[in-house]
């Protein structure tokens, strides 16, 4: 029983990093920005001039989705000069805001972080994430010093869908919870 929760862990502990970590050679392939200069020049300025996000501009909500039955995510993102500006609600019983965040990736900033600013009851944290990688349709971001989740992934399926990922590890295992958003 061990040796298959190992194999299955490392099976997904592969999936994600190679879903990280894609190089841009082609025009749907991603480029990893470790790839891009030497652990050196980690804070070197990396241009940017390929990564386009305006695929995640818009109105989504999740479809079927892990956390479907008990509540409904809503992400909405818009542009203000190379700012894209997110709301990421998360509804309880079609009324009650459960967590709400705003998220700010400025594209002229270099690095690009994609900033969550987390508002519960009674806090607000905020949580910064680097870009890890992008291509034509997708973009990751990663803060390995956080638990959960420590990195964020979005996929566009096509021009009316989208895959949210997060994923993490929780007390020592490693957990990854996926929604398909679409356009509303």
């Amino acid at each position: 029983m061990k040796l298959r929760y190992l194999v299955i862990s490392a099976f997904a502990l592969c999936f994600m990093h190679i879903g990280c970590q894609q190089k841009q050679v082609e025009e749907n392939e991603e480029v990893d920005l470790e790839d891009l200069f030497n652990p050196q020049q980690k804070n070197q300025v990396v241009d940017l001039a390929k990564l386009n996000l305006s695929w995640l501009e818009g109105n989504w909500k999740d479809s079927i989705t892990w956390a479907h039955r008990q509540s409904q995510i809503i992400e909405i993102w818009r542009i203000e000069d190379s700012v894209f500006l997110g709301t990421g609600l998360q509804i309880k019983n079609t009324r009650d805001t459960m967590t709400a965040e705003n998220i700010t990736i400025d594209l002229k900033q270099n690095p690009v972080y994609f900033i969550a600013e987390v508002v519960g009851k009674n806090t607000q944290q905020t949580f910064r994430y680097q870009l890890k990688s992008f291509g034509v349709d997708s973009v990751c971001f990663e803060n390995k010093a956080l638990q959960f989740p420590q990195t964020i992934t979005y996929k566009k399926s096509n021009d009316y869908a989208i895959q949210a990922t997060v994923s993490g590890n929780i007390s020592g295992t490693l957990r990854r919870q996926s929604t398909f958003l679409k356009r509303f």
